[in-house]
């Protein structure tokens, strides 16, 4: 008897022999040698063997027919299942799963569902809308940069090497980079704060703070921290505490009272008052008239507005720049809320020395 098409496909899948390159990803569904499309078809002139598509074995001495009377009838896998393989665009084939990446085989009208990797970097996603892809291991499938291994971007708030940490503390230990504006010198090694800073700058060495001093990467001046006066000073005691420090190798002399551009640079997360920043008030405009949009920032209880790591109270800082409309008057900077204003040489305020970094 004749067997039909459908017939015929199912018993060269029985007689098939497998080879060819089924693992391999570059396979296009439905060759030689690659993956039968999900509804068991091949390219024209190939049978499935179940895995693989494949050539026919020629002249088997099978009774055809004997054994087409034995296979299970196609239209047995139901109306439902047939109609769920076609498609026409990849959007008919949303099977629901964040994980995979859901593609139309246009060649044969069915659905291939493979693992999600949407950047395209070799790495397939690790999880994708909070979906935890099983096998995954690219953190950011939407960074073709970011794999597992990768080199981090110093400073980047992303994980770029997929170590489960941001890459400006790539260690993890809770203190960014000290390059970064943080306070760890040996962002490699979680074990320690500091870091290993002999030969890298004079104010730490090993786990801990030396010499009561912060350097400041953006600016490259050496803060005294924490101040060492355990009190607020009238500013005619300031600059003669400053100039008589001695500290981190440096004797008096080299040390001094901060200007208020300098005092400045201090400031993070407020950017109106940082430098740059629309605050009119600094070293070369130092008249009432320039304090404009110096308001600084909303206070956020326990907190700063100057760079992790530094220590000492927020309160108002003593600068050595006078208010050059009113005599007797000095400009200052309270960290509670990056304010810049200027205060009568009559009240108190905190004192941090500084020097030029080395």
């Amino acid at each position: 008897m004749m067997l039909g098409v459908r017939t015929m496909a199912l018993v060269a899948a029985v007689v098939a022999a497998a080879s060819g390159c089924g693992s391999d990803p570059a396979c296009h569904v439905g060759s030689e040698g690659c993956a039968c499309t999900g509804g068991g078809a091949c390219d024209l002139g190939l049978v499935c063997d179940g895995t693989l598509c494949v050539r026919p074995v020629q002249d088997t001495g099978t009774d055809l027919d004997a054994l087409a009377d034995t296979l299970p009838d196609a239209d047995a896998l139901g109306e439902a299942d047939v109609e769920a393989s076609q498609c026409s665009s990849d959007g008919d084939c949303d099977d629901g799963d964040p994980c995979t990446a859901d593609t139309c085989e246009a060649d044969w009208g069915e659905c291939a569902h493979g693992p999600r990797d949407a950047d395209g970097d070799g790495y397939v996603a690790a999880s994708v809308e909070g979906t935890a892809c099983a096998g995954g291991t690219d953190c950011l499938d939407d960074v073709a940069t970011a794999f597992p291994g990768a080199a981090i971007v110093e400073c980047s708030d992303l994980d770029n090497d997929c170590n489960g940490n941001a890459d400006v503390d790539d260690d993890g230990d809770g203190h960014e980079d000290v390059d970064c504006g943080g306070d760890d010198c040996r962002d490699d090694d979680a074990a320690t704060i500091e870091g290993d800073c002999i030969g890298v700058n004079e104010c730490c060495d090993g786990c801990s703070k030396l010499n009561g001093c912060w350097p400041d990467a953006a600016s490259g001046l050496m803060w005294e921290d924490p101040p060492g006066a355990t009190w607020s000073m009238y500013h005619e005691e300031a600059a003669p505490y400053c100039a008589s420090l001695s500290l981190a190798g440096h004797g008096p002399g080299e040390w001094r009272l901060p200007t208020i551009s300098e005092l400045r640079t201090l400031v993070r997360g407020c950017p109106a008052s940082e430098p740059g920043g629309a605050c009119g008030v600094t070293d070369g405009c130092l008249l009432s008239t320039c304090r404009v949009d110096c308001g600084g920032c909303t206070w956020v209880e326990g907190s700063c507005y100057w760079p992790p790591g530094i220590e000492g109270s927020c309160s108002p800082y003593w600068s050595s720049s006078p208010d050059a409309s009113n005599d007797g008057y000095y400009w200052a900077l309270s960290f509670t809320e990056a304010i810049v204003y200027s205060d009568s040489i009559t009240n108190i305020a905190e004192v941090r020395c500084v020097r030029p970094g080395p």
